[in-house]
């Protein structure tokens, strides 16, 4: 519930990001999850503002950028809504997600194909 409440931009929306977790979690993915990243490299206010190969890569049992599964505790508080999607996320096919900051929202995809698409859009 932690990861999901750092990487939602706002409380409708931590419920596709639980999904996506889930999904990647039973499809034995990674969880990639940049809020991880950011824990573990001790930037807990997001204070970089790009994340390096060097951050990807830094080694941290918190670094879901490098290990499977979830971090060994949590990264943050977590409010009302992040645990409530964390024990029912919605029923998605979603498995990637990039933040859309002109909209201030995530753009969700089913496959990787959408989501360099998504990427691409949005100039990464």
């Amino acid at each position: 519930a932690s990861v999901i409440q750092k990487e939602t931009a706002s409380d409708g929306e931590c419920y596709d990001i639980a999904s996506t977790f889930y999904n990647r979690l039973v499809a034995n993915m990674r969880l990639d999850a940049d809020a991880t990243v950011y824990y573990a490299i001790g930037d807990y206010f997001w204070e970089t503002e790009e994340l390096t190969k060097e951050h990807l890569d830094f080694d941290s049992p918190y670094n879901t950028r490098k290990n499977g599964g979830i971090p060994p505790s949590p990264i943050c508080n977590m409010g009302v809504h992040a645990l409530y999607a964390a024990l029912e996320p919605n029923e998605t096919g979603y498995y990637y997600f990039v933040y859309d900051t002109a909209k201030g929202a995530h753009r969700f995809a089913e496959t990787e194909a959408e989501h360099i698409n998504n990427l691409r859009e949005l100039g990464y």
